[in-house]
């Protein structure tokens, strides 16, 4: 009976000491993530590309997307950039209150829309892809690596998108609580083929912290969508 229960004390010990570490991890994890949080001015540049797998092995060469991103508090300016797409250039100006500008370049037109004061509020916690990651329940850490030059912690979710299980990688930066990079494995069901699967990389890079003055987000200072169409419900004004 003293060694049953020396065994069960052990076992105990174990849980407690595995429910600590998880503890623990969690609460790392969880104050990584708040500094993101806590940023208030921020500019910085992602490159995306279709990395091969084993059943695609085609390669696409260059960076299929590139933005630039600027955000400070409720104003937000993203640029992307894509060769493969007929809009070789998409403008999204966001200032407070909710207004939003598009800017298409195969078009030529801005489109304008008021959202309402809560559209910007969440702009930067989904540009930075942090949503997903905040109280994921499959949320894994697969330990630390050097991205580049800085430290980062690598976390895995996997999560369910209409029937096929999606995984995703992060690698992300612990000073910063933002991301370095991100991989993620996609099902083609969507365009009739169900097995093939491919991986997204997603490099984030070029990070400012500097404080962005707002002029950055005045439309008159755009010179692609001063030259444009600005189109607001259905109006068409130069």
């Amino acid at each position: 009976m003293k060694t049953n229960g020396k065994i069960l004390i052990g076992i105990a010990l174990l849980f407690i000491n595995s429910a600590a570490c998880c503890w623990a991890q969690e609460n790392k994890i969880s104050d990584i993530l708040s500094k993101a949080e806590k940023i208030n001015s921020i500019y910085f540049e992602t490159t995306e590309t279709i990395a091969e797998t084993p059943n695609f092995p085609q390669s696409f060469g260059d960076a299929i997307e590139r933005t630039k991103i600027w955000f400070k508090k409720d104003y937000s300016r993203k640029e992307i950039m894509s060769e493969s797409a007929n809009a070789k250039k998409v403008i999204q100006v966001s200032l407070p209150k909710g207004v939003e500008y598009i800017y298409n370049s195969y078009s030529n037109k801005t489109e304008k829309f008021d959202w309402g004061p809560s559209f910007n509020s969440r702009f930067l916690e989904l540009e930075l892809k942090l949503t997903l990651l905040k109280k994921n329940k499959s949320l894994k850490v697969l330990g630390t690596e050097t991205a580049g030059d800085k430290m980062a912690t690598v976390l895995e979710i996997i999560y369910d998108l209409d029937g096929k299980e999606q995984k995703e990688k992060y690698w992300i930066w612990n000073d910063k609580g933002v991301p370095l990079k991100t991989e993620t494995e996609a099902n083609l069901a969507y365009f009739g083929m169900d097995s093939l699967k491919i991986k997204i990389v997603k490099e984030y890079k070029n990070y400012s912290f500097e404080n962005i003055p707002e002029s950055i987000f005045d439309i008159a200072n755009i010179e692609e969508i001063k030259n444009s169409t600005i189109v607001t419900k259905g109006e068409d004004k130069k």
